[in-house]
């Protein structure tokens, strides 16, 4: 989730937030993030990045306002930011991952439901990404 926009218009704030987290480490990154808050060390293991591109990739996160940090004595520790008032939200779930599967299916069946022929080969699907966006987005609150 996304907290307080940056200086720009929402469009393209939003355009940030869902670039940076098309990216394939990035996800997996976000992913574990949801789990719960994770190392540096643990995040090189799970991406197979070294630590500059795992760096640069949790740069990126940061950036848009997805991911914090926050050091634990030398060890830097990172985690998702969930604000009260989030701007917008990405939900991603894939078919591979047993934890995630039904819940692809179920969402894969309402879509079919509301959108009948609006998407193609819908049950071949093997992962979807939703983001929501929030009514006070476009407000100055």
């Amino acid at each position: 989730m996304i907290p307080k926009k940056p200086k720009g218009s929402p469009r393209s704030y939003t355009a940030d937030a869902i670039k940076a987290a098309s990216h394939p480490t990035r996800q997996a990154i976000l992913k574990r993030l949801q789990k719960g808050d994770c190392s540096t060390v643990e995040l090189e293991e799970i991406t197979g990045e070294n630590r500059y591109n795992l760096y640069h990739h949790l740069s990126v996160l940061e950036q848009v306002g997805l991911v914090g940090s926050r050091l634990l004595g030398k060890v830097k520790e990172f985690f998702l930011k969930k604000p009260r008032k989030p701007e917008t939200a990405f939900i991603q779930l894939e078919r591979n991952d047993p934890e995630e599967r039904e819940q692809l299916e179920r969402l894969l069946e309402v879509v079919e439901e509301l959108l009948p022929d609006e998407v193609p080969h819908l049950k071949k699907a093997t992962r979807a990404r939703l983001m929501l966006s929030f009514p006070w987005s476009d407000s100055d609150e």
